[in-house]
């Protein structure tokens, strides 16, 4: 595990002395900037990645939810889609981090990708297009579910809407479908089924319906599509994200997505088909390969998933590398890029 070191940043070249200043930089280089609010779990916090030069939001969540965080970082570190927040990595704490963190020893930190931009309630009450988000939306749960994952609680508050569109955020009740298990997500976006523990692609559709319907003017496309969607009758129901999509653009007369949906659901597919539950002991050994620099040819039938461990285990070796100062590459010799 690693913990905080305290740094001097200088204002600006040539800056007086004064504006020098101590800064605690958690994990050694993230950088405190505000509190942005609390999370399902905990605290989110907006910081500045001072090696990578970028804005950062840090989910801090205490000792026993690690676990949690863990289970949801390794379900998305792997998903490349623009509707989707990047996750980074995550790390747990060695010691104490004092002001402005207030992180006590062994708690965690999820890192993932700075979303500028404000939730899409407050985004529709500003006059932006209700219409542009619900299709972004339906986009990035189409994505989300090819990879065999579902966000598990779709709610106005988990959309934020920015310069660059919707993006899907908090999936910290997300992960594999269950079709039986304790009731998570927000209750009054919960499909019949999602009430009695069932949840699927089609809640997330459900709780997609539930959110547009109480944003959207009663006469709009919108309002239709999300009546649809929230039809108590499953049999009835409008299902999947991308047949809402489909349905959406067709009411507004826009063209369908045609070679770019095609382009995002490959995209989305490439990645993490499934979580790594079960494999866990695999990676290990994988990743223990690569600290003592040695070849491994990793076996195995098709479709068990054995490209997919190791594209996980070659995006964890960045950090592995930083913690031991070495340089590593890795050769595809399928002769394709690497993953």
């Amino acid at each position: 595990m690693r913990s905080f070191s305290t740094a001097w940043l200088l204002g600006g070249k040539g800056a007086p002395l004064e504006r020098l200043w101590g800064v605690h930089l958690l994990f050694d280089r993230y950088r405190y900037l505000r509190d942005l609010g609390q999370g399902a779990l905990g605290r989110v916090v907006h910081a500045h990645d001072e090696e990578r030069d970028a804005p950062v939001a840090i989910k801090i969540v205490p000792a026993e939810a690690l676990a949690l965080l863990r289970a949801e970082s390794e379900a998305l570190i792997a998903v490349d889609h623009p509707r989707v927040v990047r996750i980074h990595e995550v790390l747990a704490l060695s010691a104490d981090a004092p002001e402005p963190w207030r992180m006590p020893a062994g708690a965690g930190a999820l890192v993932e990708a700075f979303v500028a931009g404000v939730p899409l309630d407050r985004y529709v009450a500003a006059g932006g297009s209700l219409e542009d988000a619900a299709l972004e939306l339906c986009e990035a749960l189409d994505a989300l579910h090819a990879t065999g994952l579902i966000h598990g609680d779709v709610k106005a508050s988990n959309v934020l809407v920015g310069d660059d569109g919707a993006c899907l955020v908090d999936f910290s009740a997300g992960g594999p479908p269950r079709l039986a298990g304790p009731i998570s997500g927000t209750l009054s976006h919960l499909s019949p089924e999602a009430r009695l523990g069932e949840q699927t692609a089609d809640a997330d559709c459900f709780a997609l319906g539930v959110t547009l319907g109480a944003l959207a003017h009663p006469e709009s496309a919108v309002a239709a599509l999300a009546a649809r969607l929230v039809e108590p009758d499953a049999r009835v129901r409008l299902r999947g994200a991308a047949a809402a999509g489909d349905a959406l653009r067709a009411a507004l007369g826009r063209p369908p997505l045609g070679g770019a949906k095609v382009s995002v659901r490959w995209r989305a597919r490439r990645c993490l088909s499934l979580p790594f539950v079960g494999h866990e002991s695999a990676l290990t050994a994988l990743e223990e390969t690569i600290r003592a620099r040695r070849f491994q040819r990793v076996l195995g039938d098709e479709g068990s998933g054995r490209t997919a461990l190791v594209r996980v285990a070659v995006r964890r070796a960045p950090r592995l590398a930083l913690a031991e100062g070495r340089a590593l590459t890795f050769v595809d010799s399928r002769g394709k890029s690497p993953p």
